[in-house]
């Protein structure tokens, strides 16, 4: 059965030894810490299930950039990550709903070096010599992560290119109190070590050093635990 929230929260209080009804921690103040231990949940899932935690997006080319520029000039290269975007995975050509290709992700120093062509700029006098524009000829389509954003290079010259990020998201967190926590149900005792070691660490309790052995025992064991129910995979060469 799935851990809802308020649950959650209940066995923290337990492990502080933080039940009696006037609470020396508030539900909001515990709240608080609940994203950050989910994220710490999350790495230790990801160690054992990479992709407990991917998610896809869809983002139109051109029409969706952050940078709309005047025809002729340099622009429509920027667009938004997911809200709960945490790594890139990989980034595919999604035309007409089919795969057409995986766009390379690389630095923003190679994406550079790669839309000119490896690093060979063509630079053309516009104006009195003193203006230049410089040539895409030659550079092939990347990506890069930049913050909250992706970069597309080159961009595209109109409205028609579709892409599918995948991507590793960060945990849901639940707001409504009996919504389900968006963990593996074998992380749910660590999940509670991790939420209830935070404040207590923070405040400098006593009953904090005797805790921290415990979240990592709970870690190790629901590593474990995770990791024998995981399916094997083969790992099968691109076909693009």
């Amino acid at each position: 059965m799935a851990l809802t929230k308020s649950a959650a929260r209940t066995k923290v209080r337990q492990r502080i030894r933080d039940t009696v009804a006037t609470y020396e921690y508030s539900d909001a103040l515990l709240d608080t810490y609940l994203a950050p231990a989910l994220k710490e949940i999350a790495v230790a899932v990801r160690d054992v299930d990479p992709d407990y935690y991917l998610r896809s997006r869809i983002t139109t080319g051109y029409t969706d950039a952050l940078d709309p520029a005047p025809s002729g000039q340099q622009g429509f290269e920027f667009y938004s990550l997911a809200p709960n975007f945490m790594s890139l995975r990989w980034l595919e050509r999604f035309d007409n709903g089919i795969v057409q290709y995986e766009i390379p992700s690389c630095s923003a120093r190679d994406q550079e070096l790669n839309r000119y062509g490896f690093g060979r700029p063509t630079r053309i006098a516009v104006t009195g010599g003193s203006t230049y524009t410089r040539s895409w000829a030659g550079g092939r389509e990347t990506v890069s992560v930049h913050g909250a954003k992706f970069r597309i290079v080159p961009p595209p010259t109109a409205t028609g290119p579709v892409w599918r990020m995948w991507f590793n998201a960060d945990p849901e967190v639940a707001t409504g109190e009996a919504e389900n926590l968006d963990i593996p149900s074998a992380f749910e005792e660590a999940l509670i070590r991790v939420w209830a070691f935070a404040p207590v660490s923070d405040d400098g309790s006593p009953i904090a050093a005797p805790m921290q052995g415990h979240v990592q025992n709970e870690i190790a064991k629901a590593k474990k635990a995770h990791g024998s129910r995981s399916r094997k995979t083969i790992t099968l060469g691109r076909v693009w």
